[in-house]
């Protein structure tokens, strides 16, 4: 797969970067806006089966949800993005694989909360890159 170019490539990797700050902040209407209305979710734990989710409102849901019970403060760390193509992309997207690791902190401990990868297909809307898939792989429950 030829490399987008840099300007497309530093708009993905910030595009990344602001869906974790936007998340970890509790920024849910920026959160929103780097999805597509058509966005899809998948979550797979420990290999186990993905759980599914579709649609930029489901996925919104969950994301509050899982805010709205958190206590301690969390960091979605993403790191090692690359470009690659898996096959299934359709003209205009490109997808990336990126090293997650996610913290927390509260009561003044911080602890490693899990590790993984987002796998995400990214789409051009409105001249901003938006995720139209995520896979979240995790190598343990969070």
């Amino acid at each position: 797969m030829n490399e987008p170019d840099i300007a497309t490539q530093l708009a993905i990797r910030s595009a990344i970067a602001r869906s974790a700050y936007a998340l970890d902040e509790r920024h849910m209407d920026d959160l929103e806006n780097c999805f597509t209305v058509d966005a899809q979710l998948q979550i797979v734990i420990a290999s186990a089966d993905p759980i599914s989710f579709a649609s930029r409102a489901t996925i919104m849901g969950l994301m509050r949800d899982s805010a709205d019970t958190q206590t301690d403060v969390r960091r979605h760390v993403t790191t090692n993005t690359f470009f690659q193509n898996t096959g299934n992309e359709r003209d205009g997207e490109l997808s990336t694989t990126s090293n997650l690791t996610i913290t927390a902190v509260e009561n003044e401990v911080i602890r490693l909360v899990t590790s993984g990868y987002y796998k995400d297909t990214f789409v051009q809307q409105d001249g901003e890159w938006r995720i139209r898939v995520r896979r979240i792989e995790l190598d343990m429950a969070y």
